[in-house]
């Protein structure tokens, strides 16, 4: 089992952009699952993701599972929500893998889960971050 949270700050530029990590990697990353945010120019374009499309030979598991971010505030230096600015530039990921199903968290806020299909190889890599 991978349990692992992982903070990642964004300066956010104005276009899309994609954050997060890649986990379950084979030797080289070829197969991998990725799971992360696609951050857009407003609050409301931005979306969750699972991407299950590099790992395993199931068809009908390789795909994209995606969830609206939604509206969060940021938390201030004390950890208290500051709900008067949602310019939100860090996010902390909760990824739990748990042989094939696959959980995480998004600040406290959006959760997915998916099953993954069976591995034709055993994981080399546990998690690397993304941005693309």
């Amino acid at each position: 089992d991978i349990k692992h949270t992982h903070t990642h700050t964004h300066t956010h530029t104005g276009s899309s952009t994609e954050i997060g990590v890649a986990v379950l990697g084979d030797s080289g990353w070829a197969a991998h699952v990725a799971i992360g945010i696609n951050i857009s120019a407003t609050v409301e374009g931005s979306h969750v993701f699972i991407d299950r499309r590099s790992i395993g030979n199931n068809t009908h598991l390789r795909d994209i599972r995606a969830a609206p971010l939604g509206r969060v505030a940021p938390r201030d230096e004390d950890g208290d929500e500051n709900k008067d600015d949602y310019t939100v530039d860090s996010y902390e990921f909760h990824i739990i893998v748990d042989h094939s199903i696959i959980t995480t968290i998004i600040n406290n806020h959006t959760a997915l889960t998916v099953e993954v299909p069976a591995l034709a190889h055993a994981p080399a890599h546990a998690w690397r971050a993304i941005e693309r």
